[in-house]
C-alpha cells in the first residue's frame, strides 16, 4: 500500500499521476468481470522519492495550490467527450 505515488514505488513507469480511490473500484470491477472506465482531473503529481518524507505531503498538494479549479478542466472536457462520443 502507498500513500503517495513516488519514483520509488514504480508508478513513474506507468504515468505521472496516481488516483488511489479509483484503483479499489477497478480491482472489484475486474474481479467481477465488469467493464469500467474512469475520467479524472489532474491533481496528484508524482513525488521524487529522494525528497525527504516530510516534503511528500506538501509536494502532493502543490498542484491544487498552484492551479486550483483548473485541475478539473481536462477531466470535465474528457467526460463530455466520452458522453458525446
Amino acid at each position: 500500500r502507498f500513500e503517495f505515488g513516488t519514483t520509488a514505488n514504480g508508478l513513474g513507469g506507468v504515468g505521472s499521476c496516481v488516483e488511489m480511490d479509483d484503483a479499489v473500484v477497478a480491482m472489484e470491477a475486474t474481479a467481477k468481470q465488469v467493464n469500467f472506465g474512469f475520467v479524472r482531473n489532474v491533481s496528484d503529481s508524482l513525488i521524487d522519492a529522494k525528497l525527504p518524507r516530510v516534503l511528500h505531503a506538501p509536494w502532493a498538494t502543490i498542484t491544487y495550490k498552484r492551479c486550483g479549479l483548473r485541475t478539473s478542466y481536462n477531466g470535465a472536457l474528457a467526460t463530455w467527450a466520452v458522453i458525446a462520443g
